[in-house]
């Protein structure tokens, strides 16, 4: 009686103790690709993000992979609110600056910051929606590149469905600025889930799981092949 206490006791620690669906991370991450396909269920999300940022990331992990994992370890150490995050609320440019001052004294000094600024005109960044939504995005397409976890993922490519639709340059410019988000939307069983789900709360856990389910049956059957990380030249 008292060894089966013991294993229900167990269990329900394991329980209690056990993280919600998606919030898991591999430390080991990231790793040197060796296809220019995306494969971002299992290796990285860095292709989604804009060409500059893509570029950026391309040259630390190509002059030193090491010290590029070493970096996004410490960022993700560094984050004082991760529960917050992992959790797929709202962030802001916190990782970002985090990052560039790491790389301060490198060759990628500023680096970030020059990225970012470089994702569109400047014209376009004194339009207050523009700009809005432009980092909007990029507060969940950084994270999800960073702690790699499939909610986050997921959270940030169901979000951008949102700040894509709608009228006017605001509207256009985030499809202009993340090309490889944009082709996803436009895979008809994306855009059929997001119409289906277009109501609900995107931070919903129930939503995410869903729409990463999905996206991994499109992968595993060769749907996403058109979607690619850009190539740089080294």
């Amino acid at each position: 009686m008292r060894l089966l206490l013991f294993f229900l006791l167990a269990l329900i620690s394991l329980s209690a103790e056990q993280r919600p669906w998606g919030q898991d991370y591999d430390p080991s991450f990231p790793v040197l690709r060796k296809s220019s396909n995306l494969f971002f269920l299992s290796h990285s999300s860095s292709g989604f993000m804009p060409h500059p940022l893509q570029k950026l990331i391309h040259k630390i992990e190509k002059h030193n992979a090491t010290f590029l994992a070493t970096l996004l370890h410490e960022v993700r150490t560094d984050w004082q609110q991760k529960d917050h995050l992992l959790e797929a609320l709202y962030t802001d440019d916190t990782s970002l600056y985090n990052l560039d001052n790491k790389l301060k004294g490198t060759r990628w000094s500023n680096g970030i910051q020059h990225s970012v600024i470089a994702t569109m005109p400047l014209d376009d960044w004194n339009d207050e929606v523009t700009d809005m939504k432009i980092r909007t995005i990029l507060s969940d397409m950084i994270p999800a590149y960073f702690f790699h976890t499939k909610y986050l993922i997921s959270y940030a490519l169901f979000h951008y469905m949102h700040m894509r639709d709608g009228l006017g340059h605001a509207r256009k410019m985030v499809r202009k600025t993340l090309p490889n988000c944009e082709k996803l939307a436009k895979v008809s069983e994306v855009f059929k889930f997001y119409k289906t789900h277009r109501g609900e709360d995107p931070t919903s856990l129930r939503v995410l799981k869903d729409f990463m389910s999905l996206l991994k049956w499109l992968e595993l059957g060769n749907r996403l092949q058109h979607i690619k990380e850009d190539v740089f030249a080294d």
